[in-house]
Parts: structure tokens; C-alpha cells; sequence
């Protein structure tokens, strides 16, 4: 392809072959990045000589890094303080601002009020902005999830491969921020859930794929996490404090909590596939070794053919049990039956027959009876079964009944009398003997 192509650029042979492989992304459009470190590869292992380099374009987020000039510019903008109730605040308006005139103050609020700043979130990615009226009052970032997150993967029950397949599922909220001279209860856990509920449409516009779990990490060294438990996110463990790029095996950093929260009750086949969550993930415990794993299912299993539900909040993973088919219903009249019943006589010996005549019988009367206004399932219990206790005046007669009772000893001292090793030895009304053996 290069020999047959030698006036196209790297950039143009990348997408030649994209579009020859038929090697596109989800939403569409060509792989040619991912395509263009493939060639690079090949070329610096010898399997292949590219063209050489006609264009070096520059690196903005190389530029962010080594130079301080890199930082988003402080914007103007009204910091009056916003003060009240969540409802007085009034209607709130949620923007998506990537590649808009916006996302210049997004930055700019970010890098000047977030404790961590701003940093370009990696690979897909959505910024939203909430505002009251005119007025931002939230902002939050969210990018693909990392690879490798162990408390996640226990509580979904993943496997390496299953997690290779759904990653691009999950959606990390990697920045969350309420602006600081805005002081309104309740707000935060509202925006979250506003931001969740609008996550997977505005994930499907901009990368043609929705998504249908959301995660993040709290700092429990500044902050409880209380707006994300309160907008029903979930603690699934804690990190271990070493970072993604760990090279020494030891916490450098801070320990903080996991947590995630479902974005749909339903999903399509094959995503977030994979036994539920293990009741260890929730304490943040893992698994012992050679200890299989719950059995329990998450959202669609890889092996069902129907969507089913992400069942309850909380994240139980409790399949529903199904129900038995419902028996085919025949209209046939009693006096049909015992006709049927009749002709059996000939076959069948005389105690079989009068079992199944008794049988007949009770059926027939059971179906008298529901046909009643006084028909109810007590009512039923007894004609069958009989009562729960009988007297005994019902059962042995009068006479024997007064002699069972005139025999029987009654208790009338219904205190519990103690123990004989919590009698004293002096009160024990037991031989010597005897109570020296025990």
C-alpha cells in the first residue's frame, strides 16, 4: 500500500488503510490515530519504511505540561453569592460544552477553584456545565474509565476478558465542582443526578454508543462523599494507593473510596456481562485465594438472550425466580368426571376405586364451596384438613373426656423454678448423696 501510494502523507496512508480494513470506531468515524502508532510501530521494529515526517504539528497538552503558560486563563464572571433553597434557586439548565465557546470557562472555573485543577480528560470524554438562568453554578467532567480497578471489577464480577469487552461502557467522573459562592443544600446530590440521568444520550451523540455505569473516586482525607451517597451511588471498596502508574508495588498517595452507580435498568445484550457482585466487594475486601466467586449476575449475562434489569437500588444482583407456567384450564363439568370415575370400576380394585371417588369428591365440593359469598382459604383449610386442635370432649366423648380431665394434673404455679445449680446447697431438696454428684 505505501508503494502503491507514495504521494500520500503518513496521515493520508493511515486512513487509506483504516478505510480498506473497514477499521472504524463506534461511532463511525476511522481509527486513523490508533492505525497511525500501528504503522510507527512496524516502522521502528524494520517490517516497514514509512514516508518521511512532512509536518510536526504541536503538542497542546505536551505544552500544559512543561510550561506553566499551559494553565487555562483566569475568566471574569459574577461571583455574587447564590444563597437560599433549591427551589428558589429556580429552573436548572444542563450544557454540554465541548468544543463550544463555553468550554473556555469551564477550564477556567475548573483550574481556579478545584482543589486538583484542570487536566484534559483522556480519550472520550463529555463536559457539562449546570447553570441557574444566566449564571453557572456546577461543573462536571467525565472520561473513560480506567483500565484496571479492582474493587469494580470484583463488585461486577469481571474477568479480564469480559472487562476487555465492556469497558467502553463506564464513564469516570473525573472532575465534580460546585462553585464556591454558591451555597444551596441539596444542590450537589441534585446535579449529580441530573448529570447521570443525561450521561448516556450525550455519550451516544458524541460517540455514537451510550453508557451505563458511572464511577469515581472520593478522598476520604477531605471529603465524605456524602453528595454521591445521597444521589444513590454505591461504596464499592477503596483503592490501594498507588496510583495507574505504579512501578514499585507501594502506596504513594492517599486511600480513597470507589464508588459507582448503575445509569440504566436495562441493558443490551453483552454489556457489563458477568457474575454479581461479591458481598466482600462492599467492605472493600477481596477475594481469598481460591475462593470462587458469587455466582450472582449484573445487568445481561454474556450467555442470555433477553435484557434484564439492574435489580434494585443497591445493586443486590439477585435474580428473579421465574414463575411455573400457569396449567391449561379445562371446562369440564363435575357430573362429566364422575362418569369417567364410574368407568374406571371395571380396572381398578375396590379400595383404589373408593380413593379416587373420595378424591372426586372433595374436588367437587371444593368448587361448591367457592362458589360461595363466605369462600375464603381458612374456610377451605378447615373443611379439608379439619381443625388445627380438636377437644378432647370431641373426641373421646363425654364421660372419658371428664376422666382425662380429672386426672390431669393442673399447674398452677406457672413461675419458672430454677435450675438445681442455682439452688444454694443449704435450700437443695436433694439427698446429700445426690447432690454431691452433681
Amino acid at each position: 500500500m505505501i508503494a502503491a501510494h507514495p504521494e500520500q502523507s503518513r496521515r493520508a496512508l493511515s486512513a487509506t488503510l483504516c478505510q480498506a480494513w473497514d477499521w472504524r470506531q463506534a461511532n463511525g468515524a476511522l481509527r486513523a490515530m490508533v492505525c497511525r502508532g500501528l504503522m510507527l510501530a512496524l516502522a521502528r521494529e524494520g517490517h516497514i519504511t514509512l514516508p518521511p515526517v512532512r509536518r510536526q504539528p504541536p503538542n497542546p497538552l505536551g505544552v500544559r505540561a512543561r510550561l506553566a503558560r499551559g494553565a487555562p486563563a483566569p475568566l471574569a464572571i459574577d461571583t455574587t453569592p447564590l444563597t437560599g433553597s433549591l427551589r428558589a434557586l429556580g429552573a436548572l439548565t444542563l450544557v454540554s460544552v465541548r468544543r463550544t465557546p463555553a468550554e473556555a470557562l469551564f477550564k477556567s472555573l475548573m483550574e481556579a477553584h478545584h482543589y486538583l485543577g484542570y487536566t484534559q480528560p483522556v480519550g472520550e470524554h463529555v463536559k457539562c456545565m449546570v447553570y441557574a438562568g444566566a449564571r453557572p453554578v456546577a461543573l462536571g467532567a467525565w472520561s473513560s474509565a480506567p483500565r484496571h480497578l479492582g474493587p469494580r471489577d470484583r463488585f461486577l464480577g469481571w474477568s479480564p476478558a469480559v472487562r476487555r469487552q465492556n469497558i467502553a461502557g463506564i464513564a469516570y467522573n473525573t472532575r465534580f465542582l460546585i462553585l464556591p459562592w454558591v451555597q444551596v443544600p441539596h444542590l450537589a446530590s441534585h446535579v449529580l443526578s441530573r448529570m447521570t440521568r443525561a450521561l448516556p444520550q450525550a455519550w451516544q451523540e458524541a460517540y455514537g454508543h451510550p453508557v451505563y455505569w458511572a464511577e469515581t473516586f472520593v478522598d476520604t482525607t477531605r471529603y465524605r462523599g456524602t453528595c454521591y451517597r445521597a444521589a444513590n451511588w454505591q461504596v464499592l471498596g477503596q483503592t490501594q494507593g498507588r496510583g495507574k502508574d505504579d512501578q514499585t508495588h507501594q502506596a504513594n498517595r492517599s486511600v480513597k473510596d470507589v464508588l459507582g452507580l448503575p445509569l440504566t435498568r436495562e441493558l443490551p445484550r453483552g454489556q457489563l456481562a458477568g457474575p454479581g457482585p461479591d458481598p466482600r466487594a462492599r467492605q472493600g475486601r477481596s477475594d481469598p485465594p481460591g475462593e470462587p466467586q458469587c455466582e450472582r449476575r449484573i445487568g445481561l449475562a454474556a450467555d442470555a438472550g433477553l435484557s434484564r434489569p439492574l435489580v434494585g437500588r443497591g445493586m443486590s444482583g439477585h435474580k428473579k425466580r421465574a414463575r411455573p407456567a400457569s396449567p391449561q384450564r379445562l371446562a369440564v363439568p363435575i357430573t362429566d368426571i364422575t362418569a369417567i370415575v364410574e368407568r374406571t370400576r371395571a380396572v381398578l380394585s375396590t379400595e383404589e376405586h373408593a380413593a379416587l371417588r373420595a378424591a372426586v369428591d372433595t374436588l367437587a365440593l371444593v368448587q361448591a364451596e367457592l362458589q360461595t359469598k363466605n369462600a375464603s382459604l381458612a374456610r377451605l383449610r378447615k373443611m379439608i384438613f379439619g381443625a388445627r386442635t380438636e377437644k378432647t370432649r370431641a373426641v373421646l366423648g363425654g364421660t372419658q373426656a371428664r376422666i382425662v380431665m380429672r386426672q390431669t394434673p393442673r399447674r398452677r404455679d406457672r413461675t419458672r423454678r430454677p435450675c438445681c445449680h442455682q439452688i444454694p446447697l443449704h435450700q437443695n431438696p436433694r439427698p446429700p448423696a445426690m447432690a454431691a454428684t452433681l
